[in-house]
């Protein structure tokens, strides 16, 4: 029974975290998706799409410096992550002109 509670948990909190996202509540969408990628954690590989929208949401919510650490760890796992680099520059050009 328990594997199919963290199934269905991850499927929750994965829903809640978009639907959050797509509602413009940006740092409730962050507190799913972190919690998502906490369950997750245990599997490989790693969800870039998950990491892609956490990062866009701390870029919403002008958060730089986390939304760096997303692409970090995206493009560890995925060098040639084409959104993930373009993320990058964008955050790296917001953080020069603070």
């Amino acid at each position: 029974l328990f594997p199919y509670t963290t199934l269905f948990r991850s499927l929750v909190v994965s829903s809640l975290a978009e639907l959050y996202k797509e509602l413009g509540k940006y740092k409730k969408a962050i507190k799913f998706y972190n919690e998502y990628l906490a369950l997750k954690s245990e599997e490989k590989p790693i969800y870039p799409y998950t990491y892609i929208n956490l990062m866009n949401c701390y870029m919403k919510t002008d958060d730089f410096d986390k939304a760096k650490e997303q692409c970090k760890i995206i493009l560890k796992f995925f060098p040639s992550n084409k959104e993930a680099q373009k993320g990058l520059e964008q955050i790296n050009k917001e953080l020069r002109n603070k």
